[in-house]
């Protein structure tokens, strides 16, 4: 059905029409426009299929393409090679063509010049191939040191001039050592002294020299001098200057260091000290490790040889004080209780088992210090009860008592003094008197717990242990009961003390032993037990003179490290052009500097301190009054704390040799490197830890009553906490909800600042930084790392390595000059 020149979408022709009513016409229109809708719906996707299946085509027509232009670059390469050598070899043969040609131009202006010089010219005047002047005037150039002002000296030239002739003038000229100067062309190529400066110059080229310092230490030969040193005819003749013509009409060319300043990290790691393995290798000799090993040997068998085997030792020291039962002593509370003890202890210094192995040695001394009585000062408060204070004494601390004490005592001690005198003897007891002060200057000092210092003076009474010990027991057990009715010990006493001398003769040793009792006004008493051993003189046994030759072997190590090894280890940093004293600042550097001081003066307080008295002269005092050996115990004791400041040393020295392995290598530098860094790290982070745990308590804890900031241990603990991620407590404060919901609204506001700039501050910077500073010094370290397999190690270079060079190569010419005598001989 058309109307108006246009088709209908849906043939009618069959349709009758004519006989439908208008409903049934409306019906049968919307299902044509129903049909027709979905027509169109259809051709849409039709075409976006279409649409899609353009685009696939298209791509795999791209591939398709790619694969072809792929197979014809392969097809071609063989080609593209032929046509690059030929290009290569057109160029080679262009470069021959102008070698040839310059060759043949040289010839021909030198047999121009021959027969000017047979007629009676000035023969062999050099002269350019433009027909320029022969070559008689030169420039010498000398730069003043420490400054860029550059010093010009023309210099003319004959036939028969030289380069040694031409720089000793130079040097005359400017005052200045022949020895220390060489001349240097513009390239950088040294002269040869033996050359005419006719030979020198090319044609075309500048004639100017520079005179340059010396390098004495120069191994290197650089491009410009290899070149130079090439013959000028032939396969190798030159062909050029190394330098361009701007730097070479300049006169001067581009320095090393503006050349590495072009590759980009190159100057870095030419400043980095230590950058191969290879150069580290060479300061790890192994003499050096034989030397250090024979100072860890000789300190153990010092150590070892005062030692007994399991099942053969004998009590001492440590075993002393079980035996003796030190852990009473430091369990007394006051004064009384310091005669009880010593009432229940005295018996074990003269009985078994103290006695089976131990022998008491001298005099045992109990002594104490008192301080004045004073008047007590008037009450602040006006009290009630009149006359409260009557009677009452006070101690004044400021002033020591040196009066004469309980007339009890004394008459009690007249009595014994002539008891024994009757008799025919002391029982044990010694010349000093309990009652009477005495200041003896002989007497050391000793320190108390507290760290205060108390000298010899003081309220005395002696005891012979090397008397008979069942009338010593008696003599003391009498004296304990006289001293406790006297109050001898009382509020005044500052100090009491114990000191006697034990010998052991299984170790052949002295053992100084003091019981300390400090009791300070109002305080708790605080006792102390010092027990040092001692020998007077360590020069007597056989025993101790094989140690004395230890001595002598430490010593000699000593004077090795410090001439050889430290040395060696300065002159390695001059050789990558850093400063050699900065080796005695770091770690390895103060390591031998005290393995040296440690070594000499054990040697000198050893050997000389305490081998000037003998035993005999040094003890025999002893026997007849109290002598107090403490001095020579500290003496002794710190002659082995500096042996252990040795060892920890020594073990850190050998550690480094560890670094022979490439991991540990890298290990170590990386551990050097980060030595400073970390340690101002550390400090900075110190720092930060300590402000953000003051932050936290002056806010939670004192504004906020948080019970995790109550102080400033809590709050470190709660800042360690949130650095290890548990954040949970600083919005939690409490369990408590009654309080939990009494919290302003301000303490959750101060807890999230608080939380997100602590967050900023310490785990994404410092902790981001830390990772950074150590991956960044093990890469740069890694960088000098030469993946390349090295020499292997076969007997001749283990060897080489193990021996002093001297010796090894005067062995090799020994060995070859044996097998060339016998194949002489054999022939």
């Amino acid at each position: 059905m058309a109307a108006d020149g246009e088709t209908s979408d849906v043939d009618l022709s069959d349709d009758d029409v004519e006989y439908l009513d208008p409903k049934q016409c409306r019906q049968r229109l919307l299902l044509l426009l129903d049909d027709r809708t979905r027509r169109l719906r259809f051709e849409e996707r039709l075409l976006l299929k279409v649409k899609t299946m353009s685009d696939s085509l298209a791509e795999k027509r791209d591939n398709v393409e790619s694969l072809y232009r792929a197979l014809e670059t392969e097809r071609a390469k063989v080609e593209n090679e032929t046509l690059a050598r030929q290009a290569e070899k057109a160029k080679r043969f262009g470069e021959m063509d102008r070698n040839i040609r310059s060759y043949l131009t040289e010839v021909i202006f030198k047999s121009s010049a021959e027969p000017a010089s047979s007629s009676g010219g000035g023969g062999g005047q050099i002269v350019s191939s433009g027909g320029d002047p022969p070559l008689r005037t030169l420039l010498v150039s000398y730069f003043k040191p420490g400054s860029s002002e550059r010093c010009d000296l023309r210099y003319r030239i004959d036939d028969e001039s030289t380069v040694r002739q031409m720089r000793a003038d130079a040097c005359r000229y400017w005052q200045l050592s022949e020895s220390q100067f060489v001349l240097r062309m513009s390239n950088g190529s040294k002269l040869q002294e033996d050359m005419r400066m006719l030979n020198v110059f090319k044609d075309g080229e500048i004639a100017q020299l520079f005179l340059l310092p010396r390098v004495q230490t120069n191994t290197v030969v650089s491009e410009a001098e290899k070149k130079a040193i090439l013959p000028k005819s032939g396969k190798f003749r030159r062909t050029g200057n190394t330098l361009g013509d701007r730097e070479m009409m300049a006169g001067i060319g581009v320095t090393p260091e503006q050349e590495l300043r072009k590759c980009g990290g190159a100057s870095l790691l030419v400043r980095t000290k230590e950058q191969k393995p290879s150069e580290y290798l060479t300061r790890i000799r192994f003499r050096d490790i034989v030397v250090y090993l024979v100072l860890t040997l000789a300190w153990w068998w010092l150590v070892l040889s005062g030692q007994r085997w399991p099942g053969q030792a004998y009590p001492l020291v440590d075993d002393i004080g079980r035996v003796l039962g030190h852990e009473d002593f430091m369990r007394i509370n006051s004064t009384r209780e310091a005669l009880v003890w010593w009432q229940r202890s005295y018996q074990k210094y003269l009985t078994p088992p103290f006695t089976t192995f131990n022998i008491a040695y001298g005099f045992l001394r109990l002594r104490q210090q008192k301080v004045t009585w004073e008047t007590c000062p008037a009450p602040v408060l006006l009290l009630d009860t009149v006359g409260l204070l009557n009677g009452r004494k006070c101690t004044d601390d400021g002033a020591t008592e040196t009066g004469a004490l309980s007339p009890v005592l004394e008459a009690y001690w007249n009595l014994q003094d002539s008891h024994s005198r009757s008799k025919g003897g002391n029982y044990g007891r010694g010349i000093t008197k309990p009652y009477l002060h005495q200041s003896d200057g002989r007497l050391g000092s000793l320190t108390g717990s507290s760290g205060k210092t108390y000298d010899g003076s003081g309220y005395a009474v002696d005891y012979d242990l090397m008397f008979d010990a069942s009338q010593v027991a008696t003599s003391i057990e009498q004296d304990i009961v006289a001293l406790h009715n006297a109050e001898w010990l009382d509020a005044r006493t500052r100090l009491v003390t114990w000191s006697l001398t034990v010998y052991n003769p299984h170790y052949d040793l002295f053992l100084s032993l003091d019981y300390i009792l400090e009791t300070p006004l109002g305080g708790q008493p605080m006792p102390r037990i010092q027990a040092l051993p001692f020998r007077p003189n360590t020069r007597e046994t056989v025993v101790e003179n094989s140690e004395a030759l230890t001595f002598h072997i430490r010593l000699l190590c000593a004077l090795y490290i410090l001439c050889s090894v430290i040395t060696m280890e300065v002159a390695a940093r001059e050789r990558v052009y850093k400063a050699g004293g900065k080796y005695l600042f770091t770690l390895l550097g103060i390591a031998d500097q005290l393995i040296v001081v440690t070594a000499i003066f054990s040697y000198f307080f050893q050997l000389v301190a305490f081998g000037q008295e003998s035993t005999l002269d040094v003890m025999r005092p002893g026997k007849t009054e109290f002598r107090h050996y403490a001095t020579y115990g500290e003496s002794y004791w710190a002659a082995f704390q500096v042996d252990g400041v040795m060892i920890a040393y020594l073990m850190l020295r050998l550690s480094r040799y560890f670094t022979i392995l490439r991991r540990v290598w890298f290990l170590w530098q990386t551990l050097g490197r980060l030595t400073f860094k970390l340690a101002y790290f550390i400090a900075l982070s110190v720092v930060l830890v300590a402000f953000w745990t003051k932050l936290g308590h002056t806010i939670f804890g004192q504004v906020y009553g948080d019970s995790h900031w109550v102080d400033l241990r809590a709050s470190f603990l709660s800042v360690m906490r949130l650095l290890r991620g548990d954040g949970n407590f600083l919005w939690l404060p409490t369990f408590d909800p009654a309080i939990a919901t009494s919290r302003a609204p301000t303490f959750y506001i101060w807890a999230s600042v608080y939380g997100v700039c602590y967050y900023l501050t310490m785990v994404l910077v410092i902790q981001k930084i830390f990772t950074a500073i150590i991956v960044e010094q093990f890469l740069l370290v890694k960088l000098c790392w030469d993946p390349r397999p090295q020499t292997p190690w076969d007997p001749r270079r283990t060897l080489q390595w193990a021996t002093p060079p001297l010796l090894f190569e005067s062995a090799g010419n020994l060995l070859a000059k044996a097998q060339a005598y016998s194949a002489k001989k054999a022939a």
